[in-house]
């Protein structure tokens, strides 16, 4: 499930994920029964690459991805952005976008994967998507220019410093009241945002069009983190866990946790 998220008034938008190849997805292979285009498959006896199929003997625990990284501009369109990493996180998989911010990573493994992304002029982020169910139709990975956190750290009247992570808590649906934590708690006071885009330091969201954030910055990086949501009386809120219910933290990057209130 991806959503809308606003990060310091700046809409990202977490688009509908990455194209998946399809390597080897299927009982025996890419178009076929036992090989890409027919039951002998092309270029060999079974299958091409394989005994029976592209990827593997009788399927494949991996796909292809492809994404783009985009920024957003608080009074400007979206922009690509050339030259990003952008990883596997728990592999060494990774890949460098081209100069219309596309990138393509082989051998993705099938199931929940945490994807981070990291660029010149720009603060990273840590997002989880599920590989292949969340990544069909093509995906995005956001990052923030440098200009626009510092303009956030100054209406907070703090400091961001690059070698902590922040972590943002997205609620969708969200229902103004509603609070959220991270632990370990060794963080700023968090903030939400306003109606008008403005920051207002407190530890409950403020329903915008349906959604809310809760943002805690100055989270030390190289760890995890786990989250809890609790809505106001009358209402249940929950975090959409990752598998392991715990979020990388990485220096200069924001990592995305996911809630939902009803």
């Amino acid at each position: 499930m991806r959503n809308q998220t606003k990060i310091f008034g700046i809409v990202l938008c977490a688009l509908a994920a990455a194209a998946c190849g399809g390597d080897g997805n299927g009982s025996g292979g890419t178009g076929g029964t036992a090989g890409t285009g027919g039951t002998a498959g092309t270029g060999g006896s079974a299958g091409t690459g394989g005994t029976a199929g592209t990827g593997g003997s009788g399927g494949s625990d991996t796909s292809t991805v492809e994404g783009t990284v985009r920024t957003y501009f608080s009074l400007q369109d979206e922009m690509v952005v050339p030259g990003a990493t952008v990883r596997v996180m728990g592999t060494s998989l990774s890949a460098t976008s081209d100069q219309n911010g596309a990138f393509t990573i082989n051998n993705v493994p099938n199931g929940e994967n945490f994807f981070s992304v990291e660029a010149p002029g720009h603060w990273g982020s840590v997002d989880y998507w599920d590989v292949p169910q969340e990544t069909s139709q093509g995906f995005v990975l956001l990052v923030v220019t440098d200009a626009d956190m510092a303009s956030a750290a100054v209406e907070l009247g703090r400091t961001f410093s690059t070698d902590d992570g922040v972590v943002e808590i997205y609620f969708d649906p969200a229902i103004t009241g509603a609070s959220g934590t991270i632990s370990p708690a060794n963080h700023d006071a968090p903030f939400t945002l306003d109606v008008d885009g403005s920051l207002l330091v407190q530890d409950t969201v403020i329903e915008v069009d349906g959604g809310g954030d809760l943002f805690f910055t100055s989270v030390p990086a190289g760890g995890t983190v786990s989250a809890d949501v609790v809505g106001p009386a009358g209402s249940t809120c929950a975090v959409i866990e990752s598998d392991t219910g715990t979020y990388p933290v990485e220096a200069k990057s924001i990592t995305v946790v996911y809630a939902a209130c009803q």
